[in-house]
């Protein structure tokens, strides 16, 4: 170990703080800033709130199709010499172990804040409005005052974790090639999004996504849709998005436009078949209804959908036992989608 044990639990401390108020800063701010964003907006939102969920719902069923495809193509010859998952050699725990619960999960914060941001934008509720913008003031002010400049300190006991463990050298050397695929696949489909969305607003694409590259390399770095959520929010106003749109659209997707999890689902759980000899890969049709219930219940899907393919669902398990074997403090590995 190159750092003193002091210090790298120091830093794994700080990183299970963090991840603490994270989780439990999320549906607060799924709570307010979609409750706000919808209310924000003209009577009949509804028509909005259904094109959101069914463009990123599509857009997560095709990225996870693709990814399969070229999986089931490509990997067969990538890891036809694949060594042995590791095996943590060492694992550091918190100094301490402060739980934060959340005061409610996800699904909670967000059907309640569909109810409430349609029932005002439609009823003129002006109390209820003004509750649900300075809840959003306030926690954007906690984002931007203790959130945001936490995430290096997050992102720095996330690497020490697991350098800590020895993992990262051997299953980076095991599954290099197939994170590099996922990385390419990540950015062929961000460059697809980009690139339609530049020609539809008659804007330069480049500029719009190098506008972002903050919000990705924390994604990259946290391993976190929700730790991205702040990054994210801040780099959309900076792209030109009205803050209504920018408040109930980026909480919103944050925990419903899976793409990114899905292709690297999908892609890992094909590498896994492979190197475990689980048994033939499954051919598009017999995988799909896993792709497709990915994308609708992307948070606990792993390993549970039973209608695909016996064989793909025990790789999915057997996936979903890699990762918390790999990183049971943390819950995320290198190759965690989210």
């Amino acid at each position: 170990m190159l750092a003193p044990e002091i210090i790298v639990r120091g830093l794994i401390t700080a990183k299970f703080l963090v991840s603490q108020l994270i989780k439990f800063t999320i549906p607060l701010l799924i709570l307010f800033y979609v409750t706000s964003g919808i209310a924000s907006l003209p009577k009949n939102s509804g028509k909005l709130l259904g094109k959101t969920v069914g463009l990123a719902y599509l857009s997560t069923l095709g990225a996870g199709i693709i990814a399969f495809l070229v999986a089931k193509s490509l990997f067969p010859i990538l890891l036809s010499g694949a060594g042995e998952l590791p095996e943590a050699e060492t694992v550091l725990t918190p100094f301490l172990s402060l739980q934060i619960p959340p005061i409610m999960n996800i699904m909670t914060a967000l059907t309640v804040a569909f109810i409430f941001g349609l029932g005002i934008s439609n009823t003129s509720a002006e109390q209820l409005r003004k509750v649900s913008d300075q809840g959003r003031d306030i926690i954007e002010l906690f984002l931007n005052k203790v959130m945001i400049p936490a995430l290096p300190f997050y992102i720095a006991g996330v690497f020490a974790d697991m350098t800590v463990k020895g993992t990262v050298f051997a299953t980076l050397q095991t599954f290099s090639l197939v994170l590099l695929a996922v990385i390419a696949m990540h950015w062929f489909w961000l460059s697809f999004q980009f690139i339609t969305t530049g020609v539809a607003l008659k804007k330069s694409p480049l500029k719009i996504l190098r506008t972002m590259m903050p919000a990705y390399f924390t994604a990259v770095g946290t391993m976190s849709s929700a730790a991205t959520v702040p990054v994210t929010l801040q780099q959309t106003k900076r792209n030109g998005v009205s803050n209504s749109i920018a408040n109930f659209v980026v909480p919103l997707c944050a925990n419903i436009h899976m793409s990114g999890s899905v292709i690297s689902i999908a892609s890992v759980a094909v590498a896994v078949i492979i190197m475990t000899g689980a048994g033939p890969v499954p051919s598009l049709l017999e995988a799909l209804p896993f792709i497709a219930m990915l994308g609708c219940h992307n948070g606990g899907c792993t390993g549970r959908t039973r209608r695909s393919r016996n064989g793909f669902c025990r790789s999915t398990r057997f996936n979903a036992g890699f990762y918390r074997r790999n990183d049971r403090t943390a819950n995320r590995t290198p190759l965690s989608p989210r």
